[in-house]
């Protein structure tokens, strides 16, 4: 059986705004990407002022991570959820 070939590894360290935009910008690149949050789910906060006037419900400003689409398809995609303790 052989091999596969290697592929580097990219650790992205939170899935705010900026973490989602770096993980989208590797979709194309021949690397595994590892997202790791505290939580599993993306809160887009621009929005949150409308939930708090109830114009909205929460579950319309929220994804999970491992939903939000990146081109490839879910079986490439990994996702931890930690907090750092210290």
């Amino acid at each position: 059986m052989p091999d596969k070939p290697f592929r580097p590894r990219v650790v992205i360290i939170g899935g705010g705004f900026g973490g989602l935009a770096a993980a989208r910008a590797l979709k194309r690149a021949n690397v595994d990407v590892t997202l790791i949050d505290r939580t599993n789910h993306f809160t887009f906060q621009p929005l949150l002022y409308q939930v708090a006037t109830a114009a909205l419900a929460p579950s319309e400003i929220t994804s999970p991570l491992r939903y939000i689409p990146d081109g490839r398809g879910s079986r490439d995609r990994c996702c931890a959820s930690c907090r750092a303790r210290g």
